[in-house]
């Protein structure tokens, strides 16, 4: 990595952090002057991958990459800063257990889980924005953000309501409001740990189900979230959705006549494809980091090599049967990947 590019690169982010950083506890609105370092995977999962303590990042997969870690700590894998200490230890104690993850999963849980990902998605969203805004006052740059900036905030909106349907079903307990879409228990350890939420843009037929590039303000997407949880004898692999996200019926009853291999192969592609924050174990077969399909879809990321609409949009046409890429992909959870 080059150190200058790396050097400015920590300096701009350090910035935007302090910029978006307010002095309360997102949760419970108490002044905070010291926020708790919240993993958006599970430590202990991270730790059961990791080797002398660290993992690979998702810029391993990158054939050309100067700005970005390639390797990560457990204690800072995945950090956002937004809650106190007590609310990070009471909110995700349901499903930060193995014992519990291994009885399957309640409405609680995934609440749970889904606050998680919705609280990392805002914390990283704010930072991004100030991010932005800086590089923009910048003499010295040149780039014009407005367009990311205007879509970070149109995202900042739809997270904010998704967690508050979040903080109303564990506050009240119900037992209702997500649906499982997918459990597994796998009897081994995967490479790979993820956890994370997105807008899926159409279903294996085609059939649109967020029209991601409609940029209308109005237009709300529906979320889906994805975990990939390596524990310390097996993997459990979990794709769930809100009960209200009607529009993933289809999605849905097309993943139920897969086979548990066809579905691990796609949540494979669609986390290499569509997500930044996932780790890798360092234990994992050399191959794997150095195959051209796996490193050329990870490349396809908009936001790594897009900036701006117009490249968006012309990176995006396609799209539509993009999903369906999963068929060539390569099973990264599959067995013959193990590490244990």
């Amino acid at each position: 990595m080059d150190v200058s590019n790396k050097v400015k690169k920590s300096k701009l982010l350090k910035k935007a952090r302090e910029r978006a950083k307010k002095d309360c506890c997102f949760i419970c609105g108490k002044s905070c002057t010291s926020f708790c370092q919240s993993h958006s995977i599970p430590y202990f999962i991270l730790k059961n991958i990791s080797l002398n303590g660290e993992n690979y990042t998702f810029y391993k997969l990158l054939k050309d990459n100067y700005l970005f870690e390639e390797e990560a700590g457990n204690k800072s894998a995945g950090n956002f800063y937004l809650i106190c200490n007590e609310c990070d230890n009471n909110f995700f104690k349901d499903y930060e257990s193995e014992k519990l993850l291994l009885n399957g999963l309640n409405n609680k849980m995934m609440a749970e889980i889904a606050l998680k990902n919705y609280l990392k998605s805002i914390s990283k969203n704010r930072i991004e924005i100030e991010l932005y805004k800086h590089i923009m006052a910048n003499k010295g740059f040149k780039p014009s953000f407005q367009y990311y900036i205007n879509l970070r905030e149109m995202d900042l909106k739809e997270y904010l309501i998704n967690y508050k349907k979040c903080i109303s079903i564990i506050d009240k307990n119900l037992k209702s409001g997500f649906k499982v879409m997918y459990y597994k228990q796998l009897d081994y350890i995967c490479p790979i740990a993820f956890q994370d939420t997105f807008s899926l843009y159409t279903d294996l037929k085609g059939k649109v189900i967020n029209d991601l590039y409609n940029f209308d303000k109005d237009i709300s997407m529906k979320y889906i979230h994805i975990c990939v949880f390596p524990l310390s004898a097996k993997t459990i692999v979990i794709m769930f959705r809100h009960t209200e996200d009607a529009c993933y019926k289809s999605f849905e009853n097309q993943v139920k006549k897969l086979s548990d291999g066809e579905i691990l192969k796609l949540i494979s592609f669609i986390i290499v494809n569509y997500f930044e924050d996932f780790y890798i174990s360092k234990s994992i077969n050399d191959d794997i980091l150095s195959n051209k399909y796996i490193r050329k879809v990870a490349e396809t990321i908009p936001d790594i090599k897009a900036s701006s609409r117009t490249e968006v949009e012309k990176m995006v046409l396609g799209k539509k049967n993009e999903i369906n890429n999963y068929k060539n992909f390569v099973n990264l959870l599959s067995e013959e990947f193990k590490i244990m």
